[in-house]
């Protein structure tokens, strides 16, 4: 999930005013699904999580 947010926060159909999307900061008009205010940094963090989520979970000790 943590992936597909923030691939979806740079798309432009499932993220109203991709043109207004900020960096950072609470300044942005770019709303993902027309509801949840969006920025460039808030989309790579969860992109990151998604990332060590799925790396974690290769093995039996990583996934505890």
């Amino acid at each position: 999930m943590f992936l597909l947010v923030g691939i979806l926060g740079f798309v432009p159909g499932a993220t109203t005013n991709v043109d207004d999307l900020q960096v950072a900061g609470h300044h942005s008009d770019a709303l993902l699904l027309g509801v949840f205010q969006v920025s460039i940094l808030h989309n790579i963090v969860h992109l990151l999580f998604g990332v060590a989520g799925i790396l974690l979970t290769r093995g039996r000790a990583t996934t505890r």
